[in-house]
């Protein structure tokens, strides 16, 4: 499962322009690693170049070379020489190899981490587009070979590289114009085949010994002839600096057409000023401003940029899906009659378009100095009307009523409470251990999500109140990280008794479940859900890995496809037992997976902490056993989305 940050968006693509790749590309000579391309200013002639000026060596001796990154080479697979490390992010790593049967040369890409399932999904849906798509400017896929412990894929390799690192500084914008006028085509014929690329940007562009550009890395790309779950369950997708705000969250617009043709604005943005439309010291910033501000005026930035031409890219990066060019081919039809010195359809930047664009880069000041003014003309309107102004009566101060002492109340009563209802978040939350990405549901279905980097506890309830009661939750599994455990699941009798040395134990019940395996070779068995009694070593570095009793173990089917579906646990707790249920979907009928008595509960905690040499906290045991504890759920290095939370005194499931 893809890692994501605060905001929702994957580790590899919340990097910013300050931020260099992992293996960054040097365009070189496949044998001694000279650079080959200049897309910048030519500075021995005193003039600008725009066409790269090395080499293409295809009939090279067969040496191997160091990289220009100074890291050694891996061994290639069979048929094939490596020349080079061409560059990488988070997810694969690409090389530059020669055929050895063909004496081509070609770019092989490879996953870095071949058992994380998510990129490897990517992995299959970039060869299936590249594969699907057939235009001269787009990169070419040649072979591939999915039955290695470590698979890849063979492309064309572009010597001149990408073109974030050919372009230096502004770009004529004639030059401009007409390099993203040919990648516009390839979008478009990419549309044609319903395919839409999701991560247009300048590094994704690669150019040809000529200069010629070829879109590549359709790792992102989603397929409109089929459900895609790949790209429905991995939350926001993109590089944020180029990336739309629908891409962000669903609820500013739909993904379409019009998102790549924001894309191809933002990269022309990037040629005609040097930089991106929104550049930050972090991704978050850069959130914030793709979803509220416009980009810095275009021709401020560059006064070489007609205005005809700014109004093209500024309705590219219309933040309203619906106020952009709704595709790729309508953008094609203003450049052309841009080129061909017409009037362009995009409106011009005039004064009152200049006033709208800074009231939307400033609402929410707009909106502060606005409150501030009302309630100063209120105060003054008020002041002449009425002064001396009489003393008021008094009035009983407005008490918030905590969520969790009104949950006591309804449940004291007898009534069931919704702790998290089929749609938001929670009434009230708290992060007991580590917290982690919290928000609405990837699938767009309003169901609450978060998902753990290590290990989470988020509580829900922080005392029921009762002795016994019934908690029910739906849950649904997303995935899980590289060499995670992945277990996700609700959690209750939660418990952090003092220990030694400044330290706790926390222990606490939880019923978890996993049913997409991570990775091929694991055992069918880890696929399942179980009833554990889990005891951590709460230090100030963290928690180690817990100590677990299982009690209760029913195995479920490994699913070939994430998300699975959503699957419903009921816990019966009262202060002599724990029992709990499990239904694989919502409505079907409940199997008792585990039944606990209150002595067998307290015998695990006992039988699991024996003492360990050097380790004084494993002599500690918790408290023994009582409901009126915590509640709320659990995610270790895994993503869920859950909704459906009840806690009642309803009796328990027969």
């Amino acid at each position: 499962m893809a890692i994501l940050s605060p905001d929702g968006l994957c580790l590899e693509c919340a990097g910013t322009p300050n931020t260099p790749d992992p293996t960054p590309f040097v365009p070189s000579d496949p044998l001694s690693g000279a650079p080959t391309a200049s897309f910048g200013p030519d500075r021995g002639a005193g003039r600008e170049s725009f066409a790269p000026t090395g080499t293409f060596l295809p009939d090279a001796p067969t040496v191997t070379a160091p990289t220009a990154d100074g890291l050694p080479l891996p061994t290639p697979p069979a048929g094939y020489e490596f020349l080079n490390r061409l560059g990488g992010g988070g997810m694969g790593v690409v090389y530059l190899a020669r055929e050895q049967a063909s004496q081509r040369l070609v770019a092989m890409k490879f996953l870095r981490h071949p058992g994380d399932q998510t990129s490897l999904d990517r992995f299959v849906t970039e060869l299936r587009a590249l594969a699907k798509l057939d235009h001269p400017n787009i990169v070419r896929v040649y072979g591939h070979d999915f039955l290695r412990a470590d698979p890849y894929f063979t492309m064309e390799y572009a010597p001149g590289g990408p073109l974030s690192h050919a372009v230096k500084g502004a770009a004529p914008p004639a030059e401009a114009v007409r390099l993203i006028r040919v990648v516009a085509g390839a979008i478009a014929a990419a549309h044609a085949g319903d395919v839409i690329h999701r991560d247009l940007k300048p590094s994704n562009i690669l150019l040809t010994a000529d200069g010629t550009p070829k879109v590549a890395d359709f790792g992102l790309a989603k397929q409109l002839d089929h459900l895609d779950s790949v790209t429905r369950a991995s939350g926001a997708l993109g590089t944020p600096s180029y990336m739309p705000p629908e891409q962000i969250s669903q609820k500013l617009g739909k993904i379409g057409p019009w998102s790549d043709v924001y894309g191809l604005g933002a990269t022309l943005y990037h040629l005609l000023t040097g930089r991106a439309p929104f550049v930050s010291d972090t991704p978050e910033e850069i959130i914030q401003q793709v979803r509220a501000r416009a980009p810095d005026r275009l021709r401020a930035l560059n006064t070489a940029v007609p205005a005809a031409l700014e109004a093209i890219v500024l309705r590219c990066l219309d933040k309203n899906p619906k106020d952009r060019y709704q595709s790729v081919t309508e953008l094609i039809a203003d450049l052309d009659r841009y080129e061909a010195g017409q009037r362009p359809v995009a409106p011009e930047l005039t004064r009152a378009r200049r006033a709208k664009l800074w009231v939307v880069g400033n609402r929410n000041w707009l909106a502060v100095t606005a409150g501030v003014l009302v309630l100063l003309a209120g105060a003054f309107v008020l002041g002449a009307a009425y002064w001396p102004v009489p003393k008021p009566p008094a009035v009983e101060a407005r008490v918030e009523i905590d969520p969790w002492d009104a949950a006591r109340k309804e449940l004291a009563a007898g009534r069931s409470v919704t702790l998290v209802g089929a749609k938001g978040a929670p009434a009230r939350h708290n992060w007991r251990v580590r917290p982690a990405t919290l928000g609405e549901s990837p699938l767009n279905d309003g169901a609450c999500y978060f998902e753990s980097v290590d290990s989470s506890v988020l509580e829900l309830f922080d005392d029921p109140g009762i002795d016994s009661y019934v908690l029910s939750m739906d849950v649904l599994y997303h995935g899980t990280r590289p060499r995670g455990n992945g277990y996700v699941g609700p959690v209750f009798g939660i418990t952090e008794p003092d220990g030694a040395n400044g330290r706790t134990v926390f222990r606490h019940y939880a019923v978890v479940m996993k049913d997409v395996v991570n990775g091929s070779g694991a055992p069918a068995r880890e696929s399942a859900v179980r009833v554990m009694d889990v005891t951590w070593i709460r230090q100030p570095t963290g928690l180690p890995l817990p100590n677990v009793a299982t009690f209760g173990w029913a195995e479920i089917p490994v699913l070939e496809q994430r998300p699975g579906p959503w699957r419903t646990i009921r816990v019966e707790v009262s202060p002599k037992a724990i029992r709990v249920w499990w239904a694989d979907a919502p409505g079907a009928k409940p199997q008792l997976l585990a039944d606990l008595t209150r002595a067998d509960a307290d015998r695990f905690a006992v039988a699991r902490l024996p003492p360990r040499p050097g380790e004084v906290m494993h002599r500690a045991v918790p408290p023994g056993w009582t409901p009126r504890r915590p509640l709320g759920i659990w995610a270790e290095s895994a993503a869920v989305a859950f909704k459906n939370v009840v806690i009642s005194t309803n009796p328990p499931v027969p």
